[in-house]
């Protein structure tokens, strides 16, 4: 189960120890309330990554603008 979690920055975002908690928090939150017995994980939805540091470990993965648009290059 993918829970996204779509921010806006100019650059890359940055995931720090209030951002990190508060995520995992949420994912506790959504994995009691819906009583889901699947694995949770975080995707960021960005216009340019999650930058890459200590607290970026519980986003599992990331999808950019340029992800995005791909298919629809020339």
């Amino acid at each position: 189960m993918d829970l996204c979690e779509v921010r806006y920055s100019n650059g890359e975002c940055i995931t720090d120890k209030a951002k990190d908690l508060n995520l995992r928090n949420r994912m506790r939150r959504f994995e009691k309330t819906t009583k889901c017995r699947k694995l949770v994980c975080s995707v960021a939805v960005t216009p340019c990554g999650v930058e890459k540091n200590g607290y970026r470990s519980v986003v599992s993965g990331e999808v950019t603008l340029e992800d995005l648009f791909e298919k629809y290059r020339y």
